[in-house]
């Protein structure tokens, strides 16, 4: 069948394939994510080296606020490299580990739907902290503030509660697809 002519390619098979080709699009996305991660490393450095230098003189409530600073630094680095990676594995092409890595296998389980709640998620735990910083500061920081604070921590909450049941509900929440 070698000699036989090959059919031309539809303008639906052309855009298609055009659309599939776009996914590379996200690459330098993801490579920006990576670039953006270093800087939040770079700046949780900066933190933990200030926080350091100041503890001789600092009160039992400024070590809190550090400690929270950091660990709200360390949750966004985490939630970057989980959007780098989810996104990538999900929208671009397969990552593939190193020779002799293995592959992580909480990858395996990272579809967009779990990717969804866990961001929401740790946008509820980023606000709390936010949250917990100025209820230990509530001396210096304006009521309104604290009340947007509070209802901004709140509907990331039930946002996050809403989607798990949604997720729920379509039978996503051990991978597998609803019956019909």
């Amino acid at each position: 069948m070698q000699g036989e002519p090959r059919a031309a390619p539809t303008l639906a098979t052309l855009c298609g394939r055009v659309l599939f080709a776009g996914r590379w699009v996200l690459a330098p996305i993801h490579v920006g994510l990576f670039a953006a991660l270093c800087l939040v490393a770079a700046k949780f450095a900066v933190a933990l080296v200030q926080a350091v230098a100041g503890l001789p003189g600092m009160a039992t409530a400024g070590l809190i606020v550090a400690v929270l600073k950091l660990v709200d630094l360390a949750l966004v680095a985490d939630l970057m490299l989980m959007v780098m990676i989810g996104g990538w594995e999900n929208f671009v092409a397969p990552i593939i580990p190193a020779a002799g890595g293995a592959r992580l296998p909480w990858l395996e389980h990272l579809d967009f739907n779990a990717m969804k709640i866990k961001v929401v998620g740790a946008m509820t735990v980023i606000s709390g902290i936010d949250l917990l910083d100025t209820v230990l500061e509530i001396h210096a920081v304006p009521k309104q503030d604290v009340l947007w604070q509070a209802a901004i921590f709140l509907i990331f909450g039930i946002a996050g509660v809403l989607l798990g049941w949604t997720d729920r509900l379509g039978g996503r929440h051990d991978g597998t697809a609803p019956e019909p």
